[in-house]
């Protein structure tokens, strides 16, 4: 199959599987982003050694540490209701400071984002 030109979306691109991918389709013409969640150092590597589009891959990154915040708040809070709803107080209390701090994350985050 002829890559050139192509573009690739490859999550968990700092890693070594992810990177060995990035390699593997860049030394094959296609044009990489990449993913990651925390390896920084790993995926500017990767983006640097293969001549990606680091840009994006910082971009990606921050939008994918956005949505999985956002899906644990949810989650949590559902697993709050729940247990309201069951009337098990001591899970109620248990999930209430997850649901507290996972908020007060996203008010962060909203607030950095709209001044950034």
């Amino acid at each position: 199959m002829d890559l050139r030109g192509k573009v690739a979306l490859v999550t968990g691109g700092s890693g070594d599987i992810g990177g060995a991918i990035c390699a593997a389709l860049a030394s094959a013409g296609c044009n990489v982003a990449l993913t990651y969640v925390g390896n920084t150092a790993g995926a500017e590597a990767t983006a640097d050694q293969h001549m990606l589009f680091a840009a994006h891959a910082v971009r990606l990154r921050d939008e994918i540490a956005r949505l999985q915040l956002r899906e644990r708040y949810v989650t949590a809070k559902a697993t709050m209701w729940a247990a309201r709803e069951a009337g098990d107080v001591a899970a109620e209390r248990e999930i209430v400071e997850t649901v507290l701090d996972l908020g007060a994350r996203l008010l962060e985050d909203e607030a950095a984002t709209a001044h950034g």
